[in-house]
């Protein structure tokens, strides 16, 4: 895993909370695949970003149980939306 800082603070990131979900998404808003990553936060100014993505996603929105894992995850674990490119 690459070193993280915080470009506003000059201080190097740590993780907040490990085994997070991100699920990203279509550009109509729907889910499209689910990843487990990290969050990392740095201690001074309090910013959070996603790191440590697997190398592959755990499920994809053409799976027979996507729908039903996602449902699940969402009442029990982390999960962050992931809305794309900004540009």
């Amino acid at each position: 895993m690459p070193k993280l800082v915080c470009i506003s603070c000059n201080l190097e990131m740590y993780p907040k909370k490990n085994g997070v979900y991100c699920v990203d998404l279509f550009d109509n808003g729907e889910p499209y695949s689910i990843t487990h990553c990290d969050i990392w936060k740095c201690n001074e100014c309090g910013y959070e970003v996603l790191a440590g993505f697997a190398n592959e996603p755990c499920a994809y929105h053409w799976q027979p149980d996507f729908g039903e894992l996602l449902d699940k995850l969402s009442q029990s674990e982390i999960v962050i939306k992931n809305r794309g490119r900004n540009g």
